[in-house]
């Protein structure tokens, strides 16, 4: 299952390590890169992100309020807060704001590439729980439904496997 992340960082230097830290996870991803916050709100708003990745220096002045915004989107991506050691202090306070996990940057490449192999692999399972509700939540809708005209069934068999796509119509 291929993810799509978002990263967002104000330095290059850190938008690199991030992206290094992802690939190295072995997971499949789609990596998309900003260094604003409203790119951030414009990019997670118009996309179906599977997983935000942002600098805490991203979210200033007010970071909390944008953590409460990000997580009132339809799709609702989980995020992570990638955090010098200088701000680590605020690691629960994101995580109380609805952070799926804060990663200290300045650690090895070794552990961020393990804590990221962690919350990708959570990420897949969760999705694919997902996906398989939908599927059962539209058998149940349109299981009942019978026909014996040829043309309604195949309509109805159509209509079933748009409904269990993740994609929208």
């Amino acid at each position: 299952m291929l993810l799509r992340v978002l990263l967002a960082a104000l330095r290059p230097a850190l938008l690199r390590k991030i992206r290094e830290a992802l690939e190295a996870s072995g997971t499949s991803v789609l990596i998309s890169e900003t260094d604003s916050l409203e790119r951030v709100r414009s990019l997670a708003s118009a996309l179906p992100y599977d997983l935000l990745v942002l600098s805490d220096q991203v979210l200033d002045p007010a970071p909390f309020l944008v953590l409460e915004e990000l997580g009132r989107l339809p799709a609702a991506p989980a995020i992570i807060i990638a955090t010098t050691s200088a701000r680590v202090g605020f690691g629960t306070d994101y995580l109380a704001a609805g952070a799926l996990a804060v990663l200290e940057m300045e650690a090895g490449e070794e552990a961020l590439g393990g804590a990221f192999e962690t919350i990708l692999e959570g990420q897949r399972k969760r999705l694919a729980a997902e996906a398989q509700t939908r599927v059962l939540a539209a058998e149940s809708r349109l299981g009942d439904l019978t026909t014996r005209s040829a043309a309604m069934q195949r309509f109805l068999e159509t209509v079933r496997k748009v409904a269990a796509s993740p994609i929208s119509v």
